[in-house]
């Protein structure tokens, strides 16, 4: 399993097809063991060969996978979309649009500035809980026991800047209860900083809202000056909600 879906990744993350000879030097495995493994992702429909040379892409089953996650978020996303335009108008900075996963927080729509320098893309891509502003959030919103529990666990430094002593992390967790917000510096990545608030709906967190972009840029101060603005958005999005 772990090597056929090292192969589909692999032709996911290329624009064009892939000749075979390409994926066994990515994966190092010989050409019987990935013509074997393709030809079974084929025979179900998540990779397609060309006809006229070994190259392959993504098939319909993939995609219909995609899709449907797609589609999961599509009225959220939607409903969403027109604030956070504004809010990237208004600051200058990526906003983000996020939902709550068992292993992490992962990002479902991106809005990015006309910055030649700007976040990286995060759609699709799950960050843990105690480096990411999103994570933050959330933790602050847990009951104290599933809080106590998580911090008693192990804190992964991401980078030099990662928060890992739990104490610490729990008095910033304290502060975005009060504040209605959460940041992060350098802890997911360490050259980017962020910022997210919640999305309510009958009072429980559907989703975050988020600002984030380049430390340099987005610095502590300019995040503070932010935060007003970030919560009047998420509030406009809730409402749009209920």
């Amino acid at each position: 399993v772990d090597r056929a879906l090292a192969l589909l990744k692999l032709i996911a993350e290329q624009s064009e097809p892939v000749p075979l000879s390409h994926l066994c030097e990515a994966t190092g495995l010989n050409r019987t063991t990935v013509w074997r493994l393709l030809c079974t992702l084929e025979d179900n429909g998540f990779v397609e060969k060309n006809a006229a040379a070994p190259d392959y892409e993504l098939g319909i089953a993939a995609l219909n996978l995609s899709s449907a996650a797609t589609e999961r978020y599509a009225p959220l996303i939607r409903r969403s979309h027109p604030v956070m335009q504004e809010l990237t108008n208004f600051c200058q900075e990526s906003v983000l649009l996020s939902v709550s996963r068992f292993s992490g927080i992962c990002a479902i729509d991106q809005i990015d500035p006309p910055q030649s320098i700007c976040l990286k893309n995060y759609i699709n891509i799950t960050t843990p809980l105690h480096c990411s502003s999103t994570g933050k959030v959330l933790l602050s919103l847990l009951p104290s026991e599933e809080l106590n529990a998580y911090l008693h666990g192990h804190l992964e430094a991401v980078t030099e800047y990662t928060i890992t002593d739990p104490s610490i992390l729990r008095r910033q967790l304290e502060q975005a209860a009060v504040s209605g917000y959460a940041t992060v510096e350098g802890e997911l990545s360490s050259d980017e900083n962020g910022i997210s608030a919640p999305i309510m709906y009958r009072s429980h967190m559907i989703a975050l809202l988020s600002i984030g972009g380049p430390g340099y840029r987005l610095t502590a101060d300019r995040m503070r000056e932010l935060a007003p603005s970030l919560l009047d958005a998420s509030r406009q999005i809730s409402r749009l909600l209920s």
